[in-house]
């Protein structure tokens, strides 16, 4: 027992000690090459990607036509993901295993809508994009059918 904060201490200067070689070794490994060309006001540069934790919904901004319905489509993302606690309100929330395989594809359509959205607008991403988008927006109809059905089966 005496000796789980031995472990911890351990555990947090390899830790420490591994992001300080990569800091000192290699700091510039994870940057976008981009990042190295010297600045222009007069050219832009041709890929302007956001953050890695936006390019969802930047593909999802791409991915529909008309740029009123892509902000839309947008703001409805980052809507229903901030409202999905109160709209999954089963009964029964510790029983996840109906909605495992709807979260797998939602994963699976967020981690595709990444990548999408860090490439050029071109043909076979844009059809990617689309078809990853309807189904992150299928995610939360679907957890609120499986909602109200448990809600029901426990009703019974």
């Amino acid at each position: 027992m005496p000796y789980f904060h031995v472990k911890d201490l351990l555990a947090i200067l390899i830790s420490l000690m591994a992001i300080a070689l990569c800091i000192s070794l290699a700091p510039n490994y994870l940057n976008h090459p981009d990042c190295f060309v010297k600045a222009n006001p007069l050219i832009t540069p041709e890929s302007i990607v956001p953050e890695w934790y936006l390019l969802p919904f930047y593909a999802i901004l791409r991915s529909v036509p008309s740029k009123v319905g892509g902000i839309v489509a947008m703001g409805g993302a980052f809507v229903m993901l901030a409202l999905f606690p109160k709209i999954y309100t089963g009964i029964i929330r510790k029983a996840v295993w109906p909605l495992l395989p709807i979260i797998i594809i939602f994963g699976v359509a967020y981690l595709i809508l990444g990548y999408v959205g860090k490439e050029h607008p071109e043909s076979p991403y844009l059809e990617l994009g689309r078809a990853a988008s309807a189904l992150y927006f299928l995610f939360f109809p679907m957890c609120l059918i499986l909602s109200l059905s448990s809600f029901s089966l426990v009703k019974k």
